[in-house]
């Protein structure tokens, strides 16, 4: 990984004008939005690449902004290996397939603790729509590289929250 400490990774497209141009929920957002949404998904991308063993599942909103990240395949390419090293995958349904509902609501659960703990703040963002869980995750995960240690971010399924819409 090559970014300096809890610097936001910079993004290598123009991702106003590619939201302003798509045929997703993105076109109808403000520019005001669309930055906001863009720093979001950088912090998504640095909690990614400071527990890059660790899956992780992105709200609605933030899988757009991948989506559309993943629609510049040159950018998203520099932007991984700059970022990662690698190219970070992106697993569509996950979640759907027989057993892995909690599985996906578990990673969902810890990305949104580990967020809590890098950033201070609720796993969404504000004044945007789709803040839910979505039927994805980057890549399943090593489960032989799960942290040992109980301090480590690895919840149960105790401390789901509620109520999730899943998309």
């Amino acid at each position: 990984m090559n970014i300096q400490g809890d610097t936001l990774p910079h993004l290598s497209f123009d991702y106003v004008k590619a939201a302003k141009r798509s045929r997703s929920v993105l076109a109808s957002l403000s520019e005001e939005q669309i930055e906001t949404l863009a720093a979001g998904y950088r912090r998504f991308l640095l909690l990614k690449s400071k527990y890059p063993t660790l899956a992780v599942a992105p709200i609605e909103i933030i899988d757009e902004m991948w989506h559309l990240h993943m629609l510049h395949p040159r950018a998203y390419y520099d932007d991984c290996m700059r970022v990662f090293g690698r190219i970070l995958d992106h697993s569509p349904g996950f979640g759907s397939g027989e057993g892995e509902y909690t599985r996906l609501t578990q990673t969902f659960d810890r990305t949104g603790e580990l967020w809590m703990r890098e950033f201070g703040e609720p796993y969404c963002l504000p004044n945007l729509p789709f803040q839910d869980l979505i039927v994805c995750a980057d890549e399943e995960e090593d489960q032989s590289e799960q942290p040992a240690n109980p301090a480590d971010p690895n919840p149960g399924p105790e401390s789901s929250p509620g109520s999730r819409r899943v998309h």
